[in-house]
C-alpha cells in the first residue's frame, strides 16, 4: 500500500491478486513504515460516510498513509496530509500487526469476536518465523546531484552539516543535508526540527513520539543525523493522571 504507487498500473493488477489479503471487511490499514502495516477493524457500518469520517480522523491524528478498505474491490487511500483517491485494489502482503497505534474510536462490542480471531490468524500467517524489521536505512534519501554535492558537502563553522538552519522556535536543526552515515554520504536527506512533529495518537491526541515519525533529525551531541522509524510510535501510552511514561527510539544512523 502506498499513495505514491499507481495502483491501477497493469503490472500491479497482475501481481497484487497473488498476494494474501485480509477479507473481513471493513477495516483500516495504516502504513507504519514501508512493508509494515497495522490493521484496525471497523464496525460493519452500512453508512459509508461514517466509515469515511473514522478513516479521516485516524489520518488527521497519525499523519500516516491510511487505506479504508470497504470490500474486495473498493478502497479509499489517504496520504499523510489527508488527500484521498479511490481504487479497486486493496492492500495485500507485507508485514501486518494488529496492535501498536490506537484507533480514534471506541469499538467496544461493535466488532464480532470472530473477526478479531480471523485478524490474529492473518497476522500470524504473514510473519516469518525469525528475523526483524528495520526502518528506512536510506532515511528517505536520494542521490545528490553534482550541484547539490558542491553546495552541501562539508560542515559549517559550528560543525553542523551544510544546508541545515536552526529553528528559532525549538532550537533544533532543519533543512536538507548530506547523510552523515559514511555508507550513504552521497545521499541528500531531509532533516526536521521538533516543530515539524504532527504525529498524534488518534485516541488521546498526544504526540506519538518526541520526533516526527519516518523522518530525520540532527543531534548536535554526536554531530549525526538520525532516522526515526514509524514504529517508534508503538511505544506511546495515553497519559493517565498518575502515569506519564517516556519511550526510547530505535535509531538508524
Amino acid at each position: 500500500m502506498g499513495h505514491s504507487l499507481d495502483l491501477d498500473h497493469p503490472s500491479l493488477k497482475t501481481l497484487l491478486p497473488q498476494l494474501p489479503a485480509f477479507d473481513s471487511f471493513p477495516y483500516l490499514v495504516v502504513r507504519v513504515v514501508p512493508a509494515l502495516y497495522q490493521i484496525l477493524l471497523l464496525p460493519a457500518e452500512p453508512l459509508q460516510g461514517y466509515l469515511y469520517a473514522l478513516a479521516y480522523k485516524q489520518v488527521a491524528a497519525n499523519r500516516l498513509p491510511v487505506c479504508l478498505t470497504l470490500d474486495a474491490n473498493s478502497s479509499l487511500y489517504f496520504d499523510g496530509s489527508g488527500q484521498s483517491a479511490f481504487s479497486a485494489s486493496i492492500p495485500r502482503g507485507g508485514s501486518v500487526v494488529t496492535s501498536g497505534l490506537l484507533a480514534g474510536w471506541d469499538d467496544g462490542d461493535a466488532i464480532d469476536p470472530r473477526r478479531r480471531s480471523a485478524l490474529r490468524a492473518y497476522e500470524a500467517g504473514l510473519h516469518p518465523s525469525n528475523g526483524y524489521l528495520l526502518g528506512d536505512l536510506t532515511k528517505g534519501g536520494r542521490t545528490a546531484t553534482t550541484a547539490e554535492w558542491e553546495r552541501l558537502h562539508g560542515v559549517n563553522a559550528f560543525g553542523v552539516p551544510k544546508g541545515l538552519t536552526k529553528c528559532l522556535r525549538c532550537g533544533l536543526w532543519q533543512g536538507e543535508c548530506l547523510d552523515t552515515n559514511p555508507e550513504f554520504a552521497g545521499n541528500v536527506i531531509g532533516v526536521d526540527c521538533l516543530c515539524a512533529n504532527q504525529n498524534r495518537c488518534a485516541n488521546c491526541g498526544e504526540l506519538l513520539f518526541s520526533y516526527k515519525l519516518n523522518a530525520n533529525y540532527f543531534d548536535e551531541s554526536d554531530a549525526r543525523t538520525w532516522h526515526v522509524p514509524g514504529f517508534c510510535g508503538f511505544g506511546h501510552q495515553c497519559p493517565r493522571p498518575e502515569v506519564r511514561r517516556s519511550t526510547a527510539a530505535t535509531r538508524i544512523h
